[in-house]
């Protein structure tokens, strides 16, 4: 019987040693996947030319999180100026990286990694909320944001992938934190890219006649906290 207690404490105390060199190589692999990315995403930001959203977006955006005053200057309509496409979600990067460094290159790859950090905190939550192979999604990561056709829209502050990210991922929330997903929809919506609205009215009316029972409610409550 101590040789059998004694073996089985041998073999957690292995599977406890597996498991811990498997995290450290995981986070080794993640670490260095991210800066072999980083040449890439840089000679993008390089290479783009400029575009005149870029300079709104990012005008009216250090304005925001200064002043909590949506102002794109005279020259560009002022105060929530009319050219405005993108909300703030999409430009938390580029405010960071532009308040930093004045510099646009590194406000652009700024922003894109801002981009990457939502995408790894919704893997991060629904890879325990729903037992996914957590390793596959966080090495894949960076590759799935790349294979979208406009994933350089994040280097000019643009709202389409960090909306439809925040979007997307609140779909699979919404299952088991419906009050939550309706917080992160309105988000998208509001302080993304106000087109979002329309996949948003798909989903909901599929998922209100598809559910015996909808806190419709509770549910529009949290949708409106944005607001």
């Amino acid at each position: 019987i101590k040789l059998i207690h004694l073996k089985k404490l041998f073999l957690l105390n292995l599977q406890n040693m597996i498991s811990k060199k498997r995290k450290s190589l995981i986070w080794a692999f993640f670490i260095s996947q991210i800066y072999l990315l980083f040449p890439y995403v840089k000679n993008r930001a390089l290479s783009l030319k400029n575009f005149v959203d870029e300079y709104i977006i990012l005008t009216s955006n250090v304005q925001f999180f200064k002043n909590l005053n949506y102002d794109a200057g005279p020259d560009w309509g002022g105060n929530f100026s009319i050219y405005l496409t993108s909300g703030p979600l999409s430009a938390v990067g580029s405010v960071i990286g532009w308040n930093i460094t004045e510099n646009f290159t590194i406000t652009r790859i700024s922003n894109f990694y801002w981009v990457l950090l939502i995408e790894l905190l919704f893997i991060y939550v629904l890879s325990r909320k729903y037992e996914l192979d957590s390793v596959f999604l966080i090495f894949g990561a960076n590759t799935f944001l790349l294979l979208i056709p406009w994933w350089y829209g994040s280097l000019y502050s643009l709202g389409e992938i960090a909306s439809m990210l925040v979007f997307t991922n609140s779909i699979f929330l919404y299952k088991k934190y419906p009050e939550v997903a309706m917080v992160f929809f309105s988000t998208s919506i509001f302080f993304g890219k106000i087109l979002t609205a329309l996949p948003f009215l798909g989903f909901y009316l599929f998922a209100f006649m598809k559910k015996k029972r909808v806190r419709i409610f509770r549910e529009i409550l949290c949708f409106l906290l944005p607001l």
